[in-house]
């Protein structure tokens, strides 16, 4: 209830731009699907969606331009369908753990 009530109230007051940490965290999955179409419709009139989350298809669906993070350095930060071109792959998810096994090889640390 806590998470439903920040969002109602961050969005209450109708703004042109809108952040969300990990913004279906903590819901259950049918509000979760609410708070991720609600979001789509923000997007859709033109309003600007910040969001911060591990759940990737969340990323796919709400998503332009995406920016990852590994190891605190942006890995990559360009559109969604540049970044799928080049990888060569429409799947996020392994995009995501391509990153990650090449800052592994690069000795980074996870």
């Amino acid at each position: 209830m806590k998470q439903k009530t920040s969002i109602a109230i961050s969005l209450v007051h109708n703004p042109n731009f809108i952040i969300f940490d990990e913004p279906t965290n903590g819901l259950d999955v049918l509000t979760a699907r609410s708070v991720t179409e609600y979001l789509e419709e923000l997007k859709n009139e033109g309003k600007t969606v910040i969001i911060s989350t591990h759940i990737l298809s969340v990323v796919d669906k709400l998503c332009d331009k995406v920016g990852i993070i590994i190891n605190g350095k942006m890995k990559v930060c360009d559109t969604l369908d540049n970044i799928k071109s080049m990888y060569s792959s429409n799947d996020l998810e392994e995009i995501f753990f391509d990153l990650i096994k090449e800052e592994d090889e690069l000795g980074g640390t996870l």
